[in-house]
């Protein structure tokens, strides 16, 4: 990718794509980030008899929010680069956000145990002035929710029966340590339990509630092995506030909760 201007703990504000700093590309956050509210997606029915008006139901999905980025660069030749070779490498480090090979991550510096996934990611025209500064606009289409790297670690069931935010995703690890094969069940608020049928002694199984997929090797890859009864796995979703998680003994499980708010 180039240089990046090394600097340990930069204290004004930025913003960092994959951990790396909008600061390494010499780029300043010239104005305040303006960052869209999610909408929720919402079915109308029509001509509803007795009602007037519109009749309105949310669909349990949001649309994508926008985050907007001014910004500036200054050519001062302390990297020894011209302005449009510093100007090519600064977009080709941007655009790289739009490689769908894998989701890009977000961050802001004075947010930093959280972040956002990048769906699209566009540079507005760059206005040069004095030969040496340029500036111009970035803006990021993101997915709906904002993400907290600590649910992104896995955590024991003690750790996250309490969900402080919104209805989460998480994805269960489960590992027998019974001895024998054995049938292994999780129930979480009175659901219909999940089961996954004759699970191997020290074999590590996977319920993924966002894929709706059970399966026996992490990351789930096409052709691998799955087990149990496949679309149930949305029972095992954590709701807001306090959980009640119900296991078979002489299983460890594990959880990464996935937490996110609006």
């Amino acid at each position: 990718m180039g240089w990046i201007i090394k600097q340990k703990k930069p204290s004004e504000y930025h913003f960092m794509i994959d951990g790396v700093s909008s600061f390494g590309y010499g780029i300043r956050v010239s104005t305040t980030a303006k960052l869209d509210t999610p909408k929720p997606k919402y079915h109308d029915f029509d001509d509803v008899l007795g009602r007037n008006g519109t009749t309105r139901s949310f669909m349990g999905t949001y649309d994508n929010k926008t985050m907007e980025f001014n910004c500036s660069f200054v050519n001062d030749n302390k990297l020894k680069e011209s302005w449009h070779n510093q100007y090519r490498k600064i977009k080709n480090w941007i655009m790289s956000a739009n490689d769908n090979t894998k989701v890009h991550r977000l961050q802001q510096s004075d947010d930093s145990e959280w972040y956002m996934n990048i769906e699209k990611a566009e540079i507005s025209e760059c206005e040069r002035t004095d030969h040496m500064v340029g500036s111009f606009t970035i803006t990021f289409t993101l997915d709906p929710f904002d993400w907290s790297i600590g649910g992104d670690k896995w955590q024991t069931i003690d750790n996250i029966r309490y969900n402080p935010y919104i209805e989460c995703y998480p994805l269960w690890r489960i590992v027998n340590h019974t001895g024998i094969n054995n049938d292994f069940a999780i129930s979480v608020n009175g659901n219909d339990p999940i089961t996954v049928l004759n699970c191997e002694s020290d074999r590590e199984y996977y319920i993924d509630t966002d894929l709706l997929l059970t399966y026996s090797k992490y990351p789930y890859q096409e052709g691998i092995y799955r087990a149990g009864r496949s679309g149930l796995e949305e029972k095992a979703r954590l709701a807001p506030g306090r959980n009640i998680i119900d296991v078979t003994p002489g299983f460890v499980v594990l959880c990464r909760p996935r937490w996110r708010s609006l």
